[in-house]
């Protein structure tokens, strides 16, 4: 079992601490189940996109690659994001 250091350590390097207030980096993976099939005469070819709101404007932080013919993608590609604690 660790020491308090060990502890305090630990949560220093998972978080930055800035004029931005607490704030640590996530990986997100993407995956669906079930989608809807959109092709006429093969099954669907998804993607995934992800946009995040920066006032009134939506910006892109990254997407996917294509799974072709599958209606139950898991994605490869993950996107990284940082999580700003106590923050809306």
């Amino acid at each position: 079992m660790g020491t308090g250091s060990d502890l305090d350590a630990a949560v220093l390097a998972a978080t930055n601490i800035g004029g931005a207030g607490l704030v640590q980096r996530l990986q997100l993976a993407f995956s669906c189940q079930e989608l809807i099939n959109m092709d006429t005469f093969s099954k669907s070819d998804p993607f995934a996109i992800l946009f995040r709101q920066n006032g009134t404007l939506w910006q892109r932080i990254g997407q996917t690659e294509v799974i072709h013919d599958n209606l139950n993608p898991e994605w490869v590609t993950k996107m990284t994001v940082d999580f700003h604690f106590e923050q809306q």
